[in-house]
């Protein structure tokens, strides 16, 4: 597969350097305290992340593996008999309520809800929470029942959502701890001790994306006292309900591996390569006559992480898809065209999703996302070599899908 989509898990995630896959081969000829090993990693990453000298980090098996464990800490503290209870909350006096705005990312919900919470949603799909309706909930008949609030970072396309430290403000004000979901927010860098400086009870980051790390690790930047309730709801303990989300050795120490390589960088060498990979893109695809191309940055919110620059594909449809156009160049993400989960699986309803599955069941296999207008190239993993065939590949089907008439050409001049 040419990943052009993205550090998407379904497609594996990202490439590791060889710094990384070496660390991991030498962790995995030895034995050792994982307890031990744990802590050490941790203090190691929050030192390399610039934390607060009150906060430590906790590896897990990913993002989603953070949001189960930081959700567990946060209903039964460091008491053991609610750790031994989990899921079954029904007895638990207190602290069981888990807050979030409806607007967010509420792909990860049934993972929160495994560990037995309730999750309470603020404001609807189409209206994020708003500082008064969060208030409202938090001092509300729940007040003093709530595990935590789980915010969702969308950077630069979060004009529309309660800011960051409103939330934090209010949910602190009501003595409830607040979890930072930042899995795919790097770049930038600063993103790694941005939320921590504000006060974030804790913060998680995923290690398969742009770490490049291994794909089934992540990271929790947290209070100590929250980092130590979650060591007792992790494993190698055994009688707990994260158990099955075991970091082994190897993945913790690959993963400080990375994110040593990663800050020796920076985001101005990330976002040059970006920019020369999309310049390949956009050159060789600039004389096709059925499209119009659109480098976009900051991308919306629903396509993380939405700092790096992309190019729009615009595609001008033929009889077969006219009348679907909309014209808004919205991302589908979250839409039909495109599933996260299984990305190359695509249903051609509309001319955008038609390429895209044409690229994908053709050789080589080509990754691409969706939008209302056509399709979205992410130089995010690419090389230049591979974003050479990407061209080859976009140019050859859409010859023929002008020939089927899914496709016309541009009867104006181009810019």
């Amino acid at each position: 597969v040419i990943n052009c989509i993205g550090s998407f898990t379904s497609l594996g995630g990202s490439r590791m350097p060889n710094q990384v896959t070496a660390a991991m081969v030498e962790a995995s000829q030895h034995f050792v305290d994982m307890h031990a090993l744990q802590e050490a990693c941790g203090r190691r990453l929050a030192s390399l992340c610039h934390a607060p000298p009150n906060y430590t980090a906790f590896l897990t098996t990913g993002a989603a593996a953070g949001l189960a464990l930081t959700t567990a800490a946060c209903i039964t503290g460091e008491d053991i008999s609610k750790v031994r209870r989990l899921p079954h909350i029904s007895s638990l006096s207190d602290k069981v309520n888990v807050v979030m705005d409806a607007a967010s990312d509420t792909r990860w919900n049934q993972v929160i809800s495994s560990t037995g919470a309730c999750i309470n949603m603020i404001g609807t799909p189409a209206e994020p929470m708003t500082e008064a309706g969060l208030e409202a909930e938090l001092s509300g008949p729940r007040r003093g029942n709530h595990a935590c609030v789980i915010f969702f970072d969308v950077g630069a396309a979060s004009e529309n959502f309660l800011s960051f430290e409103k939330l934090l403000s209010i949910a602190h004000r009501c003595g409830v701890p607040v979890i930072v979901d930042a899995a795919a927010r790097l770049p930038p860098r600063r993103s790694l001790w941005h939320f921590t400086h504000l006060g974030a009870d804790a913060v998680i980051f995923s290690g398969g994306k742009q770490l490049c790390g291994p794909q089934t690790s992540g990271f929790v930047l947290a209070k100590k006292e929250l980092v130590r309730s979650m060591a007792l709801n992790a494993s190698p303990n055994e009688l707990t309900v994260c158990r099955a989300m075991k970091c082994s050795k190897e993945d913790m120490v690959g993963l400080v591996a990375a994110v040593e390589l990663y800050l020796r960088g920076t985001d101005e060498d990330e976002f040059f390569k970006f920019d020369r990979t999309l310049g390949v893109l956009q050159r060789g695809l600039s004389k096709t006559s059925c499209l119009s191309l659109r480098r976009v940055s900051p991308s919306p919110a629903s396509i993380q992480p939405n700092t790096i620059p992309r190019l729009y594909v615009d595609l001008i449809p033929g009889p077969k898809f006219s009348s679907q156009h909309s014209g808004k160049g919205e991302s589908s993400f979250y839409k039909d065209d495109v599933d996260h989960g299984n990305p190359l699986k695509l249903r051609p309803t509309s001319a955008g999703a038609s390429l895209a599955r044409r690229l994908a069941e053709g050789e080589p296999c080509v990754a691409v996302n969706t939008s209302d207008r056509g399709i979205i190239l992410n130089p995010q993993l690419l090389s230049q070599r591979e974003a050479q065939v990407v061209v080859e590949r976009v140019i050859k089907e859409c010859e023929d899908m002008l020939n089927s008439g899914e496709l016309r050409q541009n009867t104006t001049s181009k810019l």
